[in-house]
């Protein structure tokens, strides 16, 4: 009996241990999958960056990252103009927000599935419980200045960008935008 009560004490233990061990397996492929569909989603946002053209009035094409520079330049023309337009005294976020609006429906073609995806990819990460790891660090660094400042005015001047605002300060997105180059200092308020 008391050999019989020893293995049955040694069996426990083992099948402890490999419970254990299986769970720790499972885990381990849980995130490798994450991983695996993390990397995969920011090779298609790389594509969808990379997809992006424009073409401007003498027929020049801009290509890729580079559009980004070009979309900032002209919200920033846009704004400037709105600006002179504006009603003495009318307040910034009016004109920021009309701004805003006509930017998106010029370029909502090209910057609509950007958006759309990078805010998916936020979300995905939320959703896994991998908040923890080097994924966000990831994203921010694929994002250029000019990347950043366009997130930021999705999200603080457009009616589509609510939810796309939330994952961005609760994952801190927009860490590093540069707020020298924002079309009005107070707009960071």
């Amino acid at each position: 009996i008391v050999i019989q009560q020893t293995e049955l004490r040694e069996s426990r233990l083992e099948m402890k241990r490999s419970a254990d061990a299986l769970l720790e397996q499972s885990h381990h492929a849980k995130r490798q999958n994450f991983e695996s569909t993390f990397f995969q989603m920011l090779n298609v946002h790389t594509g969808i960056v990379n997809a992006i053209d424009l073409i401007n009035d003498e027929g020049a094409v801009t290509r890729g990252r580079d559009c980004f520079n070009v979309f900032y330049t002209r919200l920033n023309k846009r704004y400037r103009a709105n600006q002179k337009k504006a009603e003495l005294g009318a307040p910034d976020i009016e004109v920021l927000s009309r701004t805003y609006a006509q930017f998106w429906a010029q370029y909502q073609v090209e910057l609509g599935h950007y958006f759309r995806f990078l805010y998916n990819v936020l979300r995905f990460i939320r959703e896994s419980k991998y908040v923890d790891g080097p994924y966000l660090r990831l994203i921010r660094a694929q994002l250029s200045d000019q990347e950043t400042l366009l997130i930021f005015y999705n999200c603080v001047a457009s009616k589509h960008g609510k939810n796309f605002r939330d994952l961005a300060e609760e994952y801190s997105l927009l860490d590093n935008m540069p707020q020298i180059r924002l079309l009005n200092r107070t707009h960071v308020d």
